[in-house]
C-alpha cells in the first residue's frame, strides 16, 4: 500500500464537504497532491535518519553529540509528519483552509507554500509554529 493510499482522508475529489472552504476543488486537488508528497518524503527522512543513528556505535564524544543531533532531527520529522497527516484527512472538513486562531482564510498562495498550514499569514507572523 502506497503512502498516498495509507494517508488519505476520508474527502475525495469531488465529496468534499465546500461548506467553509474558500478554495476550489482544484486547489484543494493541489494541497492534497502536496500534502501526500510532503508525507512521502518524510516517511524516506524518517527512514534515512534511523538508519543514520543505528549505524553510529557506540556513543561516545563526537557520536554521542551527532546522535543527540538526529534526535532532534527525528523529533522535528515526527512533528512535521503529524501535520501533514492531520491536513490531509482535514480536508473535507469545513475548517480546512481556515486560520485556527482568526478564522480568516489562509489562501491558495500559503497553503501552496506549507500545505500543512493551520494560520492565515497575519497570524503566523504573531505567533510562529515550533515545526
Amino acid at each position: 500500500m502506497d503512502a498516498d493510499a495509507r494517508h488519505r482522508g476520508p474527502a475525495r475529489p469531488g465529496t468534499r464537504d465546500r461548506a467553509g472552504s474558500d478554495l476550489s476543488d482544484t486547489q484543494l486537488d493541489e494541497v492534497e497532491r502536496r500534502l501526500v508528497a510532503r508525507i512521502e518524503g518524510l516517511e524516506a527522512q524518517a527512514r534515512d535518519l534511523r538508519e543514520l543513528r543505528r549505524r553510529l556505535c557506540p556513543p561516545t564524544g563526537a557520536v554521542d553529540a551527532v546522535r543527540r543531533m538526529l534526535d532532534v532531527h527525528l523529533e522535528a520529522n515526527r512533528l512535521q509528519f503529524s501535520a501533514a497527516v492531520a491536513a490531509l484527512h482535514g480536508i473535507g472538513d469545513e475548517r480546512f483552509g481556515r486560520c485556527a486562531d482568526c478564522g480568516s482564510p489562509i489562501g491558495f498562495v500559503a497553503l501552496e507554500r506549507d500545505p500543512s498550514a493551520t494560520r492565515c499569514p497575519t497570524c503566523a507572523i504573531r505567533r510562529p509554529s515550533l515545526i
